[in-house]
């Protein structure tokens, strides 16, 4: 029988985004001044170039944004090879939190989250709720806990390490715990994926077939 398939450690407990209040008592026409909405509709130049890009819709776009990252550059005097587009702030900010996030970067994540606080961009609190999220969710995808019934010796522990770091790649964070009433064998976890090769596990699925 197949295993299910679960999530992430921490996904479904996650809220949902709520955006912000869009109704005002007595009036229909309440426009979001904080989401960008403009109470006086799209300018003519923006019809326009939708309406030459409309012609192209079925195609997908470019996935580096390269015209559009040229075009801000020029206007804003910058380097395009600077410029990041993203869904989103918060899109932008899992680029920030995958690039950086980890073991020892906690200063660096504090950095991104005083710049955040101190520009305050469109639903920045929700962003932050978000990277933040990401960033434990990062951590425990690369921490590796390894039980044992008895104390781990050296040379197993470099035998774990080399193995686990073929398989999931550098930086992990490996912790190594003594467990007794695992009675014998080795439990690893690294964020969902679970190898359990216990004897009480063992003993327990024996018991359960019964």
């Amino acid at each position: 029988m197949a295993s299910k398939i679960k999530p992430q450690p921490g996904i479904m407990d996650i809220a949902l985004y709520v955006s912000g209040e869009s109704t005002l008592a007595g009036r229909k026409d309440v426009l979001k001044l904080s989401s960008n909405e403009n109470p006086y509709g799209p300018s003519d130049k923006a019809r326009a170039a939708f309406a030459r890009t409309a012609q192209q819709l079925h195609r997908y776009p470019s996935t580096d944004h390269a015209a559009l990252r040229a075009a801000i550059a020029e206007v804003r005097g910058l380097d395009a090879d600077r410029i990041i587009c993203g869904v989103g702030s918060d899109e932008v900010l899992q680029f920030i939190a995958q690039a950086y996030a980890g073991k020892g970067d906690e200063g660096r994540v504090r950095q991104v989250m005083t710049q955040v606080l101190a520009s305050k961009p469109r639903n920045y609190l929700a962003a932050l709720t978000h990277f933040q999220r990401l960033v434990e969710l990062d951590i425990q995808s690369r921490t590796v806990r390894i039980d044992n019934a008895v104390p781990t010796s050296e040379s197993q522990m470099d035998s774990i390490k080399a193995s686990l770091t073929q398989k999931y790649g550098s930086g992990l964070d490996f912790q190594f715990f003594v467990d007794p009433t695992l009675i014998g064998g080795l439990r690893i976890q690294i964020g969902s994926d679970v190898f359990d090769g216990t004897v009480k596990t063992r003993l327990a699925a024996l018991e359960n077939s019964f």
